[in-house]
């Protein structure tokens, strides 16, 4: 059994007075955020949550949920954070395919998941003083961390099919947060904005780097990112998505607030020729990455102080990790950040040799110096004509348009073709969407097959609950219209 003698607990013991979790006029220490951590996990005992059980957090980012988190992990039960956009169908579904024993949540979900046999906890009862007669243990303030222990289960994005529950491992959390903090430095005083939902792989991420590095997670009350978000909070690194990025070039205040930090990290999509020439012609210092849940976040990511690099690929595999790419083009990984296992019908299925190789379902290739390019997914690809058509590299080329906010391009049935592209149109600014204008643009770029038939406008009552777009939406979408 391989340990690790801290997280926290070190550093409240080397660094106390430091900042650990920021959000709004409050400010905890890695000394307060140890103790609160410690007493919180002797409540959750107190309760009746045991080492090994799955508990179900739902909540938006806050510090009540930070402390929640780490709490379960110390205690070793596992830390299951669930989307709080989720209907309550699908969170209903989801609890029992991770068979979760415990439900802790910041608002009253009692009445919703009443007909569960689950344990219903609220924040505040957690948080509100011990009554003094109730049971107390005194648990050791001092830890070690066993790196094979379960410490979370997260969902996939499900972009193109049922969300699965992945299962990390401590371990699989520490050496992600390892090798990253060492391709872009990450040191006390540095503050990264929590700006990705904690449920999601990239947000969960952002704490293990900062524990690891003794920097501050700083979290405002919602995740709009604003020049005044970044300005007074005092941010140093932020992680986003292309989308969220060419959002805030569009404001001056912004661009300025956005070249004094020391990273952005960039994420979650292929950055489009647009946005890479304004990130240059902006001097922002981007880093690009590409990652997985599967992998517990980044995999390879631009060297940071490589600054000639122009963002065309997602740069290097990162240390603790392992990459090949197979004859097909899917990118295969492995290494210490793999996850250990899926969760299925309240089991966990491990996986079945630490030695072979992931297959991610991306598809990609290496250059001679090592970087990675990504085309898209391999289950994303179809065949039109008799060639092979990735919405992805259509999405990019229609994305770099100016009047263009995103898309998203999906298969239709043609009985000439088999498939053809069709393509769903966000506009910039409201700007009115000219389809001559646009096939125009892109026919530069983009073989005649590859032109999408139609441009059809976005639907506003279209709400993603998850970091990439939900492509299964935009299909079932087009064929109600079709039949209507």
């Amino acid at each position: 059994m391989t340990r690790i003698p801290y997280f926290i607990e070190h550093l409240a013991d080397n660094k106390p007075n430091d900042n650990c979790i920021i959000a709004g006029s409050q400010q905890l220490t890695f000394q307060m955020t140890n103790h609160r951590i410690v007493s919180i996990q002797n409540k959750l005992y107190i309760q009746g949550i045991r080492k090994g059980d799955r508990v179900a957090l739902f909540s938006e980012n806050s510090v009540e949920f930070v402390i929640i988190l780490f709490a379960l992990i110390r205690l070793g039960a596992i830390a299951c954070p669930l989307s709080i956009r989720l209907p309550r169908e699908t969170l209903v579904s989801q609890l029992n395919q991770i068979g979760s024993s415990w439900f802790i949540s910041d608002v009253n979900m009692k009445s919703n998941i009443e007909d569960l046999s689950v344990n219903v906890l609220s924040f505040q009862a957690i948080f509100e003083e011990t009554d003094r007669n109730g049971i107390d243990i005194e648990l050791d303030r001092k830890c070690a961390y066993d790196l094979d222990q379960t410490a979370t289960v997260i969902f996939s994005s499900g972009s193109t099919g049922e969300p699965k529950a992945i299962a990390h491992t401590v371990g699989n959390h520490y050496f992600n947060a390892l090798g990253a903090n060492e391709n872009i430095p990450l040191m006390h005083g540095d503050r990264w904005l929590l700006s990705l939902p904690v449920y999601h792989v990239g947000g969960l991420a952002i704490l293990f780097r900062c524990i690891i590095a003794g920097a501050s997670i700083v979290i405002q009350s919602n995740r709009d990112i604003t020049a005044d978000v970044l300005k007074n909070n005092g941010i140093t690194h932020i992680s986003m998505v292309p989308t969220q990025l060419k959002r805030l070039l569009a404001n001056q205040k912004s661009v300025a607030c956005l070249r004094q930090l020391k990273c952005i990290l960039l994420g979650g999509d292929i950055i489009d020729s647009g946005l890479i020439n304004e990130i240059f012609s902006r001097e922002l210092p981007v880093a690009a990455t590409f990652g997985s849940t599967e992998m517990a976040s980044q995999i390879t990511t631009t060297r940071f102080q490589n600054i000639g690099n122009r963002l065309t690929t997602c740069g290097h595999v990162l240390k603790y990790r392992k990459m090949t790419i197979a004859e097909d083009h899917e990118i295969c990984v492995k290494g210490k950040t793999l996850f250990k296992g899926f969760v299925k019908n309240g089991k966990l299925i491990k996986r079945q040799n630490d030695n072979e190789w992931y297959r991610t379902g991306d598809l990609g290739a290496r250059d001679d110096n090592g970087c990675l390019s990504v085309f898209g997914r391999k289950d994303n690809m179809f065949i039109s004509g008799g060639e092979n058509i990735y919405p992805e590299e259509i999405e990019r080329c229609l994305n770099s348009l100016e009047c263009i906010d995103i898309s998203v391009v999906i298969p239709v049935l043609d009985d000439e073709f088999g498939y053809r592209p069709v393509a769903f149109i966000k506009p910039a600014k409201r700007i009115p969407i000219n389809q001559a204008d646009i096939i125009s643009e892109i026919q530069v770029q983009l073989p005649k097959f590859k032109i999408p038939t139609q441009f059809l406008e976005w639907p506003d009552a279209y709400q993603n609950v998850s970091l990439k777009l939900d492509r299964l939406y935009f299909k079932k979408l087009f064929h109600v219209s079709e039949e209507h």
